[in-house]
C-alpha cells in the first residue's frame, strides 16, 4: 500500500488534472487494499470529472459503485443519493435496455424500500423493470425457446420489485403503467411462438420459415423421445438457427399492447381478470370495457391457504368426497379470491380469467358462495385466457376455417395398426384402458350436426390425425397424458395424446399413435373456431414459473385453435355425454362458446341440487 501510494502520488504530480490511465489504475488497486471512505471518493470523483467530464459513463461507474459500499455499509440515504446521480448519467448516455441501466435502476429500488421512500421504490422499480424488459426483448432475437426461458428466470427479481413496490403505493397512473408492463410481460415467450402465423402473412420470408420451424420442430420431437440418434445434432442445430433468424424478424413486428386493446374487445358486462404469482403472493388486476382498473395484493398468507386447497382438491379422489365437504373447499377458494371482487362484479355476468401459478389447476366456476348457496358459474360465464395479448390477438386474428366439423374417436388402444407411422417413445408410460363409451359419446356429437366427418376406431390413427388441417370444430374423444420426465427439457415433449395401437407401442417401443404436444404444436389451425378435447386430463399441465401451463391446451393454442374445451380431471361417462349435448345445443343458437358453456352447466346442477362439482366443473373453456 505504501508503494502504490507513492506512485499515485508521483504519477498525479506529472499528469496534474489531465489524469492518464494509469493514474486511475493505480488508484482502483488503492481502493480495492483500504476501506475507500466516502472523503476518498469525493476525491476521487473530482479527479474523474476532471478527467472524464461530469456526463460520462466513468463518473456514473463511480456513482454506481460509491452506491454499492454505502449500501454495504447499511448508509442508505448516501446510497440513495449516489445511485440517483447514476442513473441521471446512463439515462443521458445509454439507450433504454442497457444493463447498466435497469441494474442500478434496481439498486435504487431496493435502497428506496431501506429508508421508507415507497414512492421513489415504485417508481425506480418500473424503470428498472422497463428497462430490463426492452434488453430482454433485444436479446431474445440471439436466444433460442431454452436460453429464453433461462434469462427470464433469473431475472425474476425485477418482476417481484415491481409488484411489491405497487402494493406499497400506488395511485391510477402507476397501475396503469404496470398493467401495461405485466400484459407485455406475461407468457411473452409463449406470445412468440404463437405470434409467429400471425406476422408470417406479412413477411413471406418469415412464413417459408415458420413452415420450416414446424417441420424441424416434428422433427426433433420425434428424435428426442429416442427413435433415432442419427441427424439430431444437425436438426436441433437448424431448428435453434431458424428460431433466431424468425426472433429477429419478429422484433420488428413485436409491438407493443396498451390496456386500452384489452378493453376495447370487452363486452360492457364483462370483467377481465389477469393474475400475477409472484414470489410467494398472488396479485390482480380487474379491467372493464370503461377502462375502469382495479389492482389488489392477495397476501402471502392467504396466498398459502389457497395453494394448499387447490393442493387438497388436486390431490384428493375428488369424485369420492361428500359434496358439503367439495362445497367447502370451494367457499375458501371463493371468500378469498371473489369476495374481494364484490364491487367490481357486481354489475357483471361474463368473466375472462388469465389465471397463473397454481390458479391454473382449479376450475373458478366451481367457487361456492355460501351465503346464497350458488356456484361463480351459475351467476357468470367464465373463459380462461393465457395473457392479454393472447386475448387481443384472438380479435385480431382473422384466419377462415374450411367449415369441416370433424368427430375424432378411439375407443380401441389394443389393436395391432397395420399402416407404421413414426410416432414417439415414452419410457415409463403405462398403458391405456379402452374408453368403453367413446362410440356412444361420438354418436351423441354425431347427432349435433348435419353432416360431420366421422373418423373412428381403425381410421383414427396418428396417420389421419395429422393430416387435418384448419376444421372449423374438431371434436377428439381419447386419452390424454403429462408424463414427468425431468431428462426432456422441453415441457410440450411431456404431454399429448394417445391413438390406435398406443399400447401396442408401449409394449414393444415402436412409436405409432403417440402424439406428443410439440407435434401437436405444429399442426395448422389457423381459423379452428372449436377444439373439444374430451379426453382425460387434457388441461392439466406442469406449472411453469416461467410461462404458466404447459399442456395439451396450450398446444392446440399453439397450433391456432381459438377455443378450447378441455378437462382438469376423468369425467364421469354419462355426465360428460350429457354436457356435450347440452353444450352443442346451445352453441348451434348462436350462443357464444362461453355462453353455451355456462348454460350447460347450470342445466346439470339445476337438475339435481346435489350436483357434485366433480361431474361438470372439470371441463373447462379457454
Amino acid at each position: 500500500l505504501f508503494w502504490l501510494n507513492k506512485a499515485e502520488w508521483s504519477s498525479r504530480s506529472i499528469d496534474g488534472y489531465n489524469l492518464s490511465s494509469l493514474t486511475l489504475d493505480i488508484r482502483a488497486k488503492i481502493s480495492a487494499i483500504k476501506k475507500t471512505s466516502f472523503s476518498d471518493n469525493k476525491i476521487k470523483l473530482i479527479d474523474y470529472i476532471l478527467k472524464y467530464g461530469k456526463i460520462s459513463i466513468e463518473v456514473a461507474n463511480l456513482y454506481k459503485g460509491m452506491g454499492r459500499e454505502h449500501q454495504s455499509r447499511e448508509e442508505f440515504d448516501d446510497a440513495f443519493d449516489a445511485y440517483i446521480e447514476s442513473t441521471e448519467i446512463y439515462k443521458k448516455l445509454l439507450p433504454s435496455y442497457r444493463k447498466e441501466l435497469y441494474a442500478t435502476y434496481f439498486e435504487l429500488s431496493n435502497v428506496s424500500k431501506k429508508i421508507g421512500k415507497n414512492k421513489d421504490y415504485l417508481k425506480s422499480s418500473i424503470k428498472a423493470f422497463d428497462s430490463y424488459f426492452a434488453n430482454r426483448q433485444r436479446m431474445f432475437s440471439t436466444f433460442d425457446i431454452q436460453e429464453q426461458k433461462s434469462f427470464s428466470v433469473k431475472r425474476k427479481k425485477y418482476l417481484y420489485n415491481l409488484f411489491d413496490s405497487i402494493s406499497l403505493y400506488h395511485d391510477k397512473n402507476s397501475i396503469e403503467k404496470v398493467l401495461n408492463l405485466w400484459i407485455n410481460y406475461k407468457r411473452s415467450i409463449f406470445d412468440f411462438e404463437n405470434s409467429l402465423y400471425l406476422f408470417s402473412k406479412k413477411d413471406s420470408h418469415l412464413e417459408s420459415k415458420y413452415n420450416e420451424w414446424n417441420r424441424k420442430k416434428r422433427e426433433l420431437a420425434t428424435l428426442e423421445q429416442g427413435m433415432s440418434s442419427y441427424n439430431k445434432k444437425d436438426i436441433l442445430k437448424k431448428t435453434s438457427e431458424l428460431e433466431q433468424d424468425m426472433s429477429y424478424i419478429f422484433s420488428k413486428y413485436n409491438s407493443k399492447i396498451v390496456y386500452q386493446n384489452i378493453s376495447k374487445h370487452l363486452k360492457p358486462n364483462e370483467l377481465y381478470l389477469d393474475f400475477a404469482k409472484v414470489k410467494d403472493s398472488y396479485y390482480y388486476f380487474t379491467l372493464d370495457k370503461k377502462e375502469n382498473i382495479t389492482f389488489k395484493k392477495i397476501d402471502k398468507e392467504k396466498t398459502e391457504k389457497i395453494e394448499l386447497v387447490i393442493k387438497a382438491i388436486q390431490q384428493d379422489n375428488i369424485d369420492t368426497r361428500e359434496l358439503n365437504t367439495a362445497q367447502k373447499e370451494y367457499g375458501k377458494l371463493y371468500q378469498l379470491i371473489i369476495e374481494p371482487l364484490f364491487s367490481e362484479i357486481t354489475d357483471k355476468n361474463s368473466l375472462v380469467i388469465s389465471p397463473d401459478g397454481l390458479l391454473n389447476l382449479i376450475p373458478f366456476e366451481a367457487f361456492y358462495n355460501k351465503k346464497v348457496k350458488r356456484y361463480l358459474i351459475q351467476n357468470y360465464s367464465i373463459r380462461y385466457i393465457p395473457s392479454g395479448k393472447e386475448f387481443v390477438k384472438l380479435y385480431e386474428d382473422n384466419s377462415i376455417s374450411n367449415q369441416d366439423i370433424i368427430i375424432f374417436a378411439n375407443s380401441d388402444f389394443n389393436s395391432i395398426n397395420k399402416n407404421k407411422t413414426r410416432g414417439s417413445i415414452f419410457d415409463g408410460l403405462k398403458e391405456f384402458d379402452n374408453l368403453d363409451y367413446a362410440v356412444d359419446e361420438a354418436n351423441s356429437v354425431r347427432s349435433s350436426f348435419l353432416d360431420p366427418q366421422y373418423i373412428i376406431d381403425e381410421n383414427a390413427t396418428e396417420e389421419n390425425f395429422m393430416k387435418i388441417s384448419k376444421p372449423k370444430i374438431w371434436h377428439i374423444i381419447t386419452h390424454g397424458f403429462l408424463s414427468k420426465n425431468k431428462n426432456v427439457l422441453n415441457p410440450l415433449l411431456n404431454c399429448g395424446i394417445v391413438l390406435y395401437g398406443a399400447n401396442e407401442s408401449i409394449r414393444n417401443k415402436k412409436g405409432d399413435g403417440i402424439i406428443t404436444g410439440l407435434e401437436l404444436a405444429g399442426m395448422d389451425l389457423k381459423g379452428t373456431e372449436l377444439v373439444v378435447l374430451s379426453a382425460c386430463l387434457t388441461g392439466v399441465g406442469e406449472v411453469d414459473n416461467s410461462e404458466g401451463v404447459a399442456s395439451i391446451s396450450k398446444a392446440f393454442r399453439k397450433a391456432g385453435a381459438k377455443y378450447l374445451l378441455t378437462t382438469l380431471w376423468s369425467i364421469d361417462d354419462e355426465m360428460t355425454a350429457e354436457l356435450m349435448e347440452k353444450f352443442y345445443k346451445y352453441s348451434n343458437e348462436n350462443l357464444s362458446y362461453s355462453k353455451a358453456l355456462q348454460k350447460a352447466k347450470v342445466d346439470l346442477i339445476m337438475d339435481s341440487s346435489n350436483y357434485h362439482p366433480y361431474y361438470w366443473a372439470g371441463f373447462v373453456g379457454s
